[in-house]
């Protein structure tokens, strides 16, 4: 048996906005670049069957922004508050626990949890930007696993890729 784990950090954030972190919405470049980044996904066939987000603002926004781009194709974001703040065990325990019927799972949360997901499967040997960044804003790592969800782990899961907006807009140009 064999998932598709996506896990997307939300757009970039607008800190113009004098708000509580949890309430920051997402700025007009953060818009851009979640449409773009689900045109992309559509392109390359990354639809998500199920997609987890982050009851934060921004996160709110990016998932609104997604299915915006997927045109239809992406089913509501279910909200689940563990992903605000989530850490590496909580991510592992929100993917260990979904059906199995589920082939691919999208989560939209926030760092640093998203990298220190990436960095406890596959280490240090991972795509850092130019600014040694993993996962900017609005970043896309496409993960295959090869087993059950609660299986995830560094011996049968591999990173497919890592896309990032500025790529993604320049292979568009």
């Amino acid at each position: 048996m064999s998932h598709q784990l996506l896990l997307f950090r939300h757009a970039k954030s607008d800190w113009s906005k004098d708000c509580e972190d949890f309430d920051r919405p997402i700025s007009k470049r953060g818009k851009q670049d979640a449409i773009n980044m689900a045109s992309w996904m559509l392109e390359h066939k990354l639809i998500p069957d199920l997609v987890l987000a982050s009851p934060a603002e921004r996160s709110l926004q990016t998932c609104h922004y997604l299915m915006q781009g997927f045109q239809g194709m992406m089913n509501l974001p279910k909200i689940d508050d563990r992903l605000y703040h989530a850490n590496v065990e909580d991510l592992i325990g929100l993917v260990s626990e979904q059906d199995e019927s589920t082939s691919s799972l999208m989560l939209v949360g926030h760092n640093p949890g998203m990298d220190g997901l990436l960095e406890y499967l596959f280490g240090d040997d991972l795509p850092l930007t130019s600014k040694g960044k993993l996962m900017t804003t609005a970043s896309l790592a496409v993960l295959d696993l090869q087993g059950r969800w609660s299986d995830l782990g560094a011996s049968s899961t591999s990173l497919t890729q890592i896309a990032r907006p500025k790529m993604v807009a320049s292979r568009a140009n």
